[in-house]
């Protein structure tokens, strides 16, 4: 298991996958929306709590409110972008 460094790439091989499989592939999307399509959403309310519960010395909220929304853009860039 490694990290993903060409996003376009992941994005692409990730659509293949669902080709022939429609179904399926509405119901991934779905997820994703459902779990982080916004700050509302409950994959995001949970990462929310732990940056909360990690928060470093000296990082304001607004700072993690930040980061809460370059998440929900990388996860939804990732799969949906």
């Amino acid at each position: 298991m490694g990290a993903q460094t060409d996003l376009s790439d992941f994005r692409s091989r990730f659509r293949t996958q669902f080709r022939q499989h429609v179904e399926l592939k509405n119901r991934a999307y779905q997820i994703v929306r459902d779990y982080f399509g916004d700050g509302t959403k409950p994959g995001l309310i949970l990462y929310a709590e732990s940056l909360a519960a990690s928060l470093p010395a000296g990082e304001t909220l607004r700072e993690r409110e930040s980061e809460l929304r370059r998440a929900q853009r990388v996860v939804s860039g990732l799969v949906l972008g």
